[in-house]
């Protein structure tokens, strides 16, 4: 398996497209750590310290001089965290880049670190009398249901079908594990970190000519990363 993601139609758009530059995380049934690995359970409140762009991805060097990817998924694209988690599961983590970003400060050890609005569930001891469904804590860390574990997720999120707990993606569904009871309160979320994913790969989308141009150039800097590079056809 190579460290690309799998093309095609996303909740947030219908794929990879022409001359776009992809940051990647490639998924196998057979990887070293399942998915849910990834997850940071409890999620973690983003610091005020830590400035994010709003628009596209933000890069953060560590402590330890490791240069990571800030992205922050939009909620009018994935309204609550197993949309993108679902999604991820099949195809894969894609996210397009600006051309001029500075893939070169990236490295084998850079990982994505995904924000969302409603990553933190801040009311679980309200939700737990109401949860209808079996608790899973998906990093296995025993988190009771009545805590912000991330699994909490999968019990909360609103789902349809006959036994509500059906939602769709661009390409397929998937099953919650639970649902709310009638005269639940409300979630309550916060805007925290929940995965922390490694980045396998960096995908460039070229037409049948293959590279040219200041393409190749871009190209060249993106390998100075020490990541795989992947000229990818359209």
């Amino acid at each position: 398996m190579n460290g690309q993601a799998q093309g095609g139609r996303r909740l947030c758009g219908q794929g990879r497209i022409l001359g776009g530059w992809y940051l990647e995380c490639a998924v196998s049934r057979s990887g070293t750590h399942p998915l849910d690995h990834f997850l940071v359970d409890f999620p973690t409140l983003v610091p005020a310290n830590l400035h994010i762009s709003p628009l596209g991805v933000t890069l953060w060097t560590d402590a330890q001089n490791v240069t990571h990817v800030i992205d922050v998924v939009g909620e009018q694209h994935y309204p609550f965290v197993p949309d993108f988690w679902e999604e991820a599961r099949r195809m894969g983590f894609s996210r397009k880049v600006s051309p001029t970003l500075q893939v070169g400060k990236l490295s084998a050890a850079s990982r994505f670190l995904f924000i969302h609005a409603k990553a933190l569930i801040a009311n679980p001891e309200d939700l737990a009398p109401y949860l209808d469904g079996t608790h899973l804590c998906p990093t296995h860390k025993g988190h009771a249901h009545d805590t912000s574990c991330t699994g909490l997720h999968w019990q909360v999120t609103p789902g349809a079908g006959t036994d509500g707990r059906t939602r769709f993606l661009a390409e397929g569904e998937y099953t919650l594990r639970g649902q709310l009871r009638a005269g639940a309160p409300a979630p309550r979320y916060a805007r925290a970190i929940f995965a922390s994913v490694p980045i396998t790969g960096i995908s460039h989308v070229v037409g049948q000519s293959g590279l040219q141009g200041a393409h190749q150039g871009q190209f060249a800097a993106a390998q100075h990363s020490g990541l795989p590079v992947y000229a990818v056809p359209v």
